[in-house]
């Protein structure tokens, strides 16, 4: 088991890869025409063909969050919602770093344009990053969370980040335990894929991990329900 300190988040990365990885891919897809209702009746709102970038669009609100509550401080302190899983409240911080600029955190992971990801997380009003990998017996899962300069540059970034990787992901829903945030499965190479659970949360976005190493029949469904968990214990605090 790997003993709590800090962490590089290239090093991060590299403990998550046991796991099948968190690292992010950020090509944009390339262009799809976009489909138009050709009924006279029909909404004029137009949607991507692509079912990936259809779910994105789609998405709408965040999770709301009271100011006073800090979720970066929250999760390094091991006092977000456990994993809903039996044994889960025992598990301990395995791995941790902290970026507090958006070079540092693009510096950590690869990006096909880091220069635009430092570019987006400066308009999004980028705080600091938290990086976290969780343990207990084989269980290895993990989250990153990114504070932001405000709920709506919050919910702004969410859109650029789903769209961005939607081409390294399959089976993109939206979450119905949680307003505005969608889970998929990452396919993180040459690893196996992560069932992820991204949304906005007050000014944070939050990214949750489960890998293969975690025995649930449905880690898509468990991605989900943990956010729903850490949604309603965040604002319970």
């Amino acid at each position: 088991m790997v003993p709590l300190r800090p962490l590089t988040a290239a090093v991060l990365l590299a403990v998550l890869g046991a796991c099948g990885g968190s690292q992010e891919a950020d090509d944009l897809p390339d262009t799809v025409e976009p489909y138009v209702p050709t009924a006279s009746t029909a909404p004029t709102t137009t949607v991507s063909a692509d079912p990936c970038e259809a779910t994105v669009q789609q998405l709408d609100g965040v999770e709301p969050l009271a100011e006073d509550i800090d979720l970066l401080e929250l999760a390094a302190a091991n006092e977000l919602a456990p994993l809903p899983v039996p044994g889960a409240d025992e598990a301990i911080i395995a791995a941790q770093a902290t970026q507090t600029t958006p070079e540092e955190y693009v510096a950590g992971v690869t990006f096909d344009d880091p220069a635009k990801r430092v570019d987006d997380l400066k308009a999004a009003g980028h705080v600091a990053t938290l990086n976290q990998e969780y343990a207990f017996g084989a269980d290895h899962y993990g989250l990153f969370i990114q504070e932001l300069g405000s709920e709506q540059q919050a919910e702004t970034y969410l859109g650029i980040h789903l769209l961005e990787v939607c081409r390294r992901v399959d089976s993109m829903r939206a979450m119905s335990t949680v307003h505005g945030g969608a889970s998929y499965f990452y396919l993180s190479e040459p690893g196996p894929p992560l069932a992820t659970a991204t949304f906005v949360l007050g000014r944070y976005e939050v990214n949750l991990d489960i890998c293969t190493c975690v025995e649930e029949s449905d880690r898509q469904g468990l991605a989900e329900n943990w956010a729903a968990a850490i949604v309603k214990a965040a604002n319970a605090a």
